[in-house]
């Protein structure tokens, strides 16, 4: 029996039908949903745009969406909302750490007696917090550097010695020499100049510098 058959015969026949790629079912929306997937693709553009008379209960799905900037430019070009809309700034109270509840915080005012801190007021109040205490934060942090580079270069000022220093290095690290006091140091270095010549002169150690000082004065005069 030919092995190239029996294995053909083995396999199982299948309908062509099978492979055929079976259609998906279409959601079918409502005219609202479909107005609201319509707006939501066009959320940047909403949030600086006048909405009119548009009821919020059609306008809410997509606001719930809107970011804290985006639901502000949104208020600030339809006012009438604001009554509404003041429950969507729940959720970005979260994002500080103050938490204070509006219906327990009241305004000392007496105009504002009956009415309770809103939501929104809630949110620019921790925001304008939270920026005071990072301006306290870097004002410190700018402090503490600014010491730093202060110490710094009083440690580099403790190791540095004036007599061998150039003009413009006394100048910059706030040195001021005399002329009397300059000369007598260009005096003093001349001499040990002298007196290191005269010791290797001599094929000698070094072993009494003011001694060898005073020769090598003794020889100049």
């Amino acid at each position: 029996m030919d092995p190239t058959r029996r294995i053909t015969s083995s396999v199982p026949a299948v309908s062509p039908s099978h492979y055929r790629i079976q259609p998906r079912k279409k959601k079918l929306y409502t005219l609202v949903e479909s107005c609201q997937r319509a707006l939501i693709k066009m959320m940047p553009e909403l949030s600086n745009a006048y909405i009119g008379s548009v009821p919020y209960r059609l306008l809410s799905a997509v606001l719930q969406l809107m970011s804290q900037k985006q639901l502000e430019s949104f208020e600030n070009h339809n006012p009438h909302f604001m009554y509404d809309t003041d429950i969507l700034w729940q959720k970005f109270t979260k994002e500080y750490t103050t938490s204070v509840s509006p219906s327990s915080s009241r305004n000392t005012t007496t105009a504002d007696l009956n009415h309770p801190i809103s939501f929104r007021t809630l949110v620019q109040t921790q925001q304008r917090g939270e920026q005071e205490r990072r301006n306290i934060l870097l004002d410190k942090i700018k402090k503490r550097k600014r010491e730093e580079e202060a110490r710094a270069g009083e440690r580099k000022l403790a190791f540095i010695e004036p007599s061998k220093m150039s003009t413009k290095e006394q100048i910059k690290y706030g040195f001021k020499m005399d002329a009397e006091k300059q000369k007598k140091v260009l005096e003093r270095r001349k001499t040990d100049d002298a007196a290191k010549r005269t010791a290797a002169a001599l094929n000698g150690p070094i072993r009494n510098l003011s001694a060898v000082r005073d020769a090598a004065n003794k020889s100049t005069r």
